[in-house]
């Protein structure tokens, strides 16, 4: 409880990572610029290090998958939430 919906993003990467991983596919996207481009890579401030352990240790799990995904070939993209059907509406650019 507690958790933002960036953390939930973040595991959803993770289980995206995963799950592409297992049925080799080589492409995640997300609408994140903050778990793609920060958090995936175990790039966290460090103040939310100190405020969110719990953060940090999915970030590092997420960190290894993501290196495991891309030396396989896979690569994680950028889509624009206004077009993301995943998205539920939230964003608009």
């Amino acid at each position: 409880a507690g958790k933002t919906n960036n953390f939930g993003e973040l595991l959803g990467c993770l289980y995206a990572l995963r799950i592409a991983r297992a049925r080799g596919c080589k492409r995640v996207c997300g609408d994140s610029d903050l778990v793609l481009s920060w958090w995936s890579r175990d790039r966290i401030s460090a103040g939310k290090r100190e405020s969110d352990p719990d953060l940090v240790v999915l970030a590092g799990f997420t960190a290894r998958e993501r290196r495991a995904f891309e030396a396989e070939g896979g690569a994680l993209m950028h889509v624009s939430g206004a077009v993301n059907p995943a998205d539920l509406g939230f964003h608009r650019d």
